[in-house]
């Protein structure tokens, strides 16, 4: 006799729990059985996607095997193998050997997911992911056990008849704050064996590992702003998720069809403490001595609530409420010790609310038609209040506060699992660097705030911000992470839609003036005092010169959008046909565009303004006229522009910096006021200095021919 399976959603009502959290044995069992079973059940048809309906045969070696059907962990009770199973809608059987005398044989699991005609022949030149329920809705809080089959391209296609890259458990919920608003979910999940074990696997050919993100571009119209914003980071040497397009179906009934495609997602790591991923050591609730209590620690600035105030634990432990009152007046502030040009800071509120006659240039003179855009619009695409979602508050358990009013949360460990000493040594550690940081010695390289701290990353977490204006950077998502005996990284940066022009408050629109100064110093930790030590500051200016002959070069940047347009080409056309928001303004647009080309010309434009503009934030550096390598003997090299009234260009040829730390020239630089004759190896250091601004620096080595002689 063949069983049949066709059953409704229903019978999943336990499918969580006896998934996720049962293992493949009780000790109850164990210690019935003391003979040791291995063996596990294998099945004539592997899981996956199928257009069909299965017999599926369940082997192993003659042994008794026990089966379900409803999720449920299989016992003696449940069905005795004995026939084929017929499988007519999507589920998934999980089956072990259960023999008199012996242990418990382990959980094995095969997940099928049918699928209807109307998407039997679906294929896109992306990869597919395929998540399947079985009638339980997803929810934020709590997961839901699913089925999750993985299709990779093959030979530049993906089809759901191919044979998949994973397909097996998982288990999934919603992911967000701000994002909860839009009708589009991204989603957290974790891969799980057949006992319901965390089970680290690569998956689209990432690194091994269980955590992973689904998430759902739906404001940003390009779909790739977070994905360019991570790349950026991950080709400056900063660590952020690697990331793939992918299109995908979330299914909650007995068969997938084309009602359950949910567009274009990204598929992406979810930040972590890994060898592939956040590299810091692991630790234990054993670890309560120095060194190994000094890491790692991963910990973060976050959303609390969105009715305007914060709530967040005090020194004491009582929670307190920071609101809008702790913006200072005045913002936009001027430009304190930030190395840049005073004109960068001028007040755009003094006018106009909208952009000047550069950005109307921005916007209109490469084939953008740009739509002014009113709150009120009738064709805006309102989101709707989430029940419950504005009255969140933060047990003192999940963060910790500092003296000076600064609040972060732990990611890795949780706060559940640090211990009392864990958590008081990560709290002391980062009062004593706001101590030395706030310090009268802060400028100290033994004691000062660089003791403390990888400067490094603090800039280069700083440029991501600012380069691409994302208004969420410094205040929200903004991770730390800290390696056993090592100093406080920044990063990795995590949720950039709200960058590159896609936004219409906090000036985010505006391809002018900086980002941080509209904010208060608990929102931009730490930078202001930081941004007093004048080397900070020339390192910013420094790393700056470096990025924009690489990483941040323009040319470099376009080709990467152009790529990642045509990759998307195909599938961008199904998303907003699933998702009819192309033309229509979604909270918190700016532009609109009325196709998906133009939004990715308006990418560009605003990156190529965005860029221009902050090197005009910037002292020039000298050029040289003489090109690096041999030199005729005795050549004159120049250096431009010309020096003037307000720029004095310093410089050496010995290759040592002719700025002195603190700012001032350095006693062995000289004052370039006219062509310099080369001799022999000269290596040149130049730089050029305006008021209390440093330029980056012109490096160049030349060997200079030696004069020929005749007899």
């Amino acid at each position: 006799m063949v069983k049949s399976y066709s059953q409704p959603a229903s019978v999943w009502a336990l499918f969580l729990y006896a998934l996720i959290l049962t293992s493949s044995s009780s000790p109850a069992q164990a210690a019935a059985r003391p003979e040791s079973n291995d063996s596990s059940p294998e099945f004539s048809v592997p899981g996956g996607i199928y257009s069909r309906n299965l017999s599926v045969r369940i082997t192993a070696g003659g042994r008794p095997i026990h089966y379900t059907l409803d999720g449920s962990e299989p016992t003696e009770k449940s069905h005795l193998y004995s026939d084929p199973v017929k499988v007519s809608a999507s589920t998934i059987i999980r089956a072990r050997v259960l023999q008199q005398g012996a242990s418990a044989g382990p959980i094995v699991s095969q997940a099928y997911t049918l699928v209807e005609a109307d998407v039997a022949g679906f294929d896109s030149n992306l990869p597919l992911v395929i998540i399947n329920t079985f009638g339980h809705r997803l929810e934020r809080e709590n997961k839901t056990a699913a089925a999750m089959t993985v299709v990779a391209p093959t030979d530049g296609r993906t089809s759901l008849g191919a044979k998949p890259d994973f397909t097996g458990l998982a288990s999934v919920n919603i992911r967000g704050n701000t994002s909860l608003r839009y009708p589009k979910r991204s989603l957290h999940l974790k891969t799980r064996s057949g006992s319901g074990d965390p089970l680290k696997t690569s998956i689209l050919g990432f690194p091994k590992e269980s955590d992973w993100i689904l998430y759902a571009p739906y404001p940003d119209k390009t779909l790739m702003r977070d994905v360019l914003a991570y790349e950026l980071s991950n080709k400056m040497g900063q660590y952020a998720p690697r990331t793939k397009f992918v299109e995908v179906f979330v299914s909650y009934s007995e068969k997938v069809s084309m009602d359950d495609y949910m567009g274009v997602y990204v598929f992406e790591e979810k930040i972590k403490r890994a060898k592939e991923r956040v590299h810091i050591a692991k630790l234990g609730p054993e670890d309560s001595k120095e060194p190994e209590i000094s890491g790692g620690y991963i910990f973060k600035k976050d959303h609390l609530d969105r009715s305007g105030g914060m709530m967040m634990p005090t020194e004491q432990g009582v929670p307190e409420r920071r609101g809008s009152s702790s913006i200072r007046f005045g913002f936009p502030t001027g430009p304190g010790g930030f190395p840049g040009k005073a004109e960068g800071f001028e007040n755009p509120y003094g006018g106009s609310m909208f952009p000047t006659e550069q950005l109307r240039r921005l916007s209109g003179s490469k084939g953008l038609n740009r739509r002014q855009i009113s709150p009120r619009n009738q064709d805006t695409v309102e989101m709707p209040f989430i029940p419950g979602f504005n009255d969140e508050s933060i047990p003192r358990s999940l963060g910790f506060g500092t003296p000076r009013g600064n609040q972060f949360f732990y990611v890795e460990p949780k706060g559940s699992e640090m211990t009392s000493a864990q958590k008081t040594w990560l709290k002391r550690y980062v009062d004593g660097f706001e101590s030395a940081l706030y310090g009268p010695n802060f400028r100290d390289p033994t004691n000062g705030y660089a003791a403390f701290i990888d400067v490094d990353s603090f800039i280069d977490h700083h440029w991501l911000v600012e380069a691409t204006k994302n208004v969420d950077g410094f205040r929200f998502s903004t991770f730390y992470y800290k390696d056993r005996a090592d100093k406080i990284h920044m990063g990795p940066i995590w949720d950039w839609n709200l960058a590159f022009g896609n936004v219409n408050g906090k000036q985010g629109w505006m391809p002018q003036y900086w980002y941080w100064p509209q904010l208060d110093d608990h929102q931009y930790t730490w930078f202001r005092r930081l941004f007093q030590d004048p080397d900070f500051g020339q390192k910013l200016v420094d790393r700056w010169a470096v990025l924009r002959t690489n990483v941040f070069a323009t040319s470099n940047i376009f080709a990467r959008i152009d790529e990642l347009a045509t990759l998307l080409n195909e599938a961008q056309a199904r998303n907003f046909q699933r998702w009819r928001i192309l033309g229509r303004p979604v909270w918190p647009n700016h532009f609109v565009g009325s196709s998906y080309e133009e939004e990715v010309l308006w990418l560009k434009n605003y990156i190529e303004t965005r860029l221009g503009w902050i090197d005009d934030q910037f002292v020039p550096s000298p050029t040289p006229s003489l090109k690096p390598g041999k030199v005729p003997a005795e050549a004159a090299l120049t250096l431009g522009p010309p020096p003037d009234k307000l720029r004095t260009i310093y410089y050496t040829l010995d290759g040592t910096d002719p700025r002195a730390s603190g700012g001032t020239p350095s006693p062995t630089a000289k004052i370039y006021d006219g062509p310099v004759t080369l001799t022999g190896q000269a290596h040149l250091f130049a730089r050029a200095k305006e008021k209390n601004l440093w330029s980056s620096p012109t490096m160049a080595d030349f060997r200079v021919e030696q004069k020929r002689t005749h007899n």
